[in-house]
């Protein structure tokens, strides 16, 4: 089921970042040669003027050998690693569970696209905190490679489930390493869950500062809400999304949001 879940999130995740895409704005660079005729300086469209045989034999010429003048056209930088962090408690098992899992790889497929590590967290209560590297150590090939999966460790993470209390505590502190002092460092934190866990005021207060000082951000996600505030997650989040249903439209606000 969750395989089946995870596929149906990644279509409608990846249609709706095609389509952020086509609208986001690039920033232009410098000048560079190629034959891309969209990004052309102005000069150079002399050279499609038959009227002037000689420019346009030589724009021709220049053209076949990718040397026209033309805009560097660049996306916004790159962003940093993303560190997710899954509710493992009790009143997450059954259809919460997987609904959850398939949100969090989903958003680890938009990430490693981007070239973005990815750290994976599923938490209870108590000390103890599940950890696995989703991503592989190194740097993805080239800009047009994605950052590669670890196969082993992303199964650990779908088949993790502690059934246990719900503590924001343990995972908050170690994602605030991660992406302070750790290798996951200048990351952004997601948290997804059902619930809500007294967080202490000093570390919320930590929490807060570090975000203000690095400029990371917090985003939680919380599952069939129903009654349940979200008060204690709006304390450290950014932004706390309410899903309640599993449309498609609700399912491509969320995704857009994330990448």
């Amino acid at each position: 089921m969750l395989a089946r879940l995870l596929g149906a999130m990644k279509e409608v995740a990846f249609e709706s970042r095609k389509r952020r895409l086509a609208r986001a704005p690039q920033a232009t660079h410098a000048v560079t040669s190629g034959k891309d005729l969209s990004r052309l300086l102005p000069v150079e469209l002399l050279g499609l003027s038959p009227t002037k045989p000689a420019l346009h034999l030589e724009f021709l010429r220049r053209y076949t050998e990718a040397g026209l003048l033309q805009y560097d056209l660049r996306a916004p930088a790159d962003r940093g690693p993303l560190v997710v962090n899954v509710d493992g408690s009790a009143s997450m098992r059954g259809s919460k569970e997987i609904w959850a899992k398939a949100v969090a790889l989903t958003l680890v497929e938009l990430a490693r696209r981007q070239r973005r590590r990815c750290l994976g967290i599923v938490f209870s209560s108590g000390p103890e905190v599940f950890e696995v590297q989703l991503t592989k150590h190194g740097r993805a090939r080239s800009a047009s490679h994605r950052m590669p999966l670890d196969a082993e460790e992303l199964v650990r993470f779908a088949e993790h489930f502690p059934a246990g209390g719900t503590s924001f505590v343990e995972p908050l502190e170690r994602s605030l390493h991660h992406v302070t002092d750790g290798a996951y460092r200048g990351g952004d934190i997601v948290f997804i869950t059902d619930g809500e866990a007294n967080v202490p005021a000093e570390l919320v207060d930590r929490v807060n500062e570090e975000r203000r000082k690095r400029r990371f951000m917090i985003r939680s996600i919380v599952i069939d809400v129903g009654r349940h505030q979200t008060r204690e997650l709006e304390r450290f989040s950014d932004e706390v999304r309410r899903v309640t249903n599993l449309t498609e439209d609700s399912l491509s606000d969320l995704f857009a949001r994330f990448d």
